[in-house]
């Protein structure tokens, strides 16, 4: 947590990955090392000015002599004080919600609500910063990846303490059990799933690197 808040507080990154060291896309780096479908140019990185790349310039007769636009991937230099100031607040707020969650758990335990709305709120919170800021500036695809993520990882709180104890865990397992009797072939998958969830509820549910 320390070092992503060193990254969004210090070296300016908006929406930071989770995992931090995401695993490897073969596919998505083949695309990027084909000489063929690399981008036009790269950026300086002192002065930011674009440079257009050998293998994208072409023969004499069809090339391109005009000056490379900027990139328009991240609309970070357009940036107002108030959408960074927004952005910041909504990335600190979910850096620092497991250590707030883990202090809740300690102090109330588990079968208490404080824990599991704390973490709630504060991700609500930083999504809807977020979503409101998206109208200001352009993401990157992988800042958008990470978003959609966290949007997907609220499903979680439906297994997570207390609220699977007291609320979805007879519906979850009721209907497991339905598919399991209704639908052919459908209990070589909902039982196993009825059985194992309970174990995996206990571990998996809690880690908030996913």
């Amino acid at each position: 947590s320390t070092m992503r808040l060193i990254l969004v507080h210090h070296s300016k990154d908006r929406i930071t990955q989770t995992p931090s060291i995401a695993p490897l896309n073969r596919e998505k780096l083949s695309k990027e090392l084909n000489p063929l479908i690399t981008s036009a140019g790269f950026r300086l990185g002192r002065t930011g000015k674009m440079v257009r790349s050998v293998n994208s310039c072409g023969p004499n007769d069809t090339r391109i002599w005009a000056p490379l636009a900027p990139e328009s991937d991240s609309d970070s230099m357009n940036e107002s004080p108030l959408t960074r100031r927004n952005i910041l607040i909504a990335e600190t707020l979910y850096i620092i919600k497991p250590l707030i969650h883990l202090s809740a758990f300690a102090m109330k335990g588990k079968e208490n609500w404080i824990p599991w709305a704390t973490a709630l709120s504060l991700d609500l919170i930083s999504l809807n910063l977020i979503s409101k800021e998206s109208k200001n500036i352009r993401f990157s695809n992988d800042e958008k990846e990470e978003i959609y993520r966290r949007r997907i990882a609220l499903l979680l709180y439906i297994l997570r303490s207390p609220f699977y104890d007291k609320c979805s865990k007879t519906k979850i397992l009721s209907l497991l059990d339905g598919l399991s009797n209704s639908i052919p072939l459908a209990r070589f998958v909902a039982e196993p799933l009825a059985r194992y969830l309970p174990h995996w509820q206990e571990i998996y549910f809690y880690m908030w690197s996913r």
